[in-house]
């Protein structure tokens, strides 16, 4: 049985911030053209690697200015949840007690109709993969949102 706490929600494997960066930034890019608020909750500071990633890659400089306006920071206090609406997209990047952590914020605000992306390392998670995977519909790759 397939997990359906969410309307939409979606898995990631990465193997390096700059990998789940580069998952990342055409997503983000493509929700904010069409209006999505994007919110990302990540157990590690991503400040530093995404805006050497953002200098590098080929968009307009107030879509780049976009995407690092975003908070890349590390996020130990969820209070920030409160700002997610129904037009949200969320990335959850981290271990998987630290994605569990946001989800179950993320349902106590009772904000359980947007999409969630949870963002596994996979160094982390190398050995239960297939387990993880089973709760999911879609997997988020560098060729984009597929269907598993």
């Amino acid at each position: 049985m397939k997990n359906k706490e969410t309307k939409e929600k979606v898995c990631c494997f990465f193997a390096s911030d700059y990998h789940f960066e580069m998952i990342a930034l055409p997503y983000i890019n493509t929700n904010m053209d069409n209006n999505k608020n994007v919110k990302i909750f990540s157990q590690n500071d991503l400040e530093k690697t995404v805006n050497t990633l953002v200098s590098k890659i080929n968009l307009k400089d107030d879509r780049k200015e976009d995407i690092l306006n975003l908070d890349w920071s590390k996020k130990d206090n969820l209070d920030s949840v409160e700002t997610i609406d129904e037009n949200s997209v969320v990335f959850i990047k981290g271990e998987e007690d630290y994605i569990n952590r946001v989800n179950q914020k993320l349902k106590e605000n009772n904000l359980d109709n947007i999409k969630v992306i949870n963002c596994y390392e996979i160094d982390e998670v190398k050995d239960h993969v297939d387990n993880i995977m089973e709760k999911y519909d879609r997997i988020l790759n560098t060729e984009g949102e597929k269907q598993i």
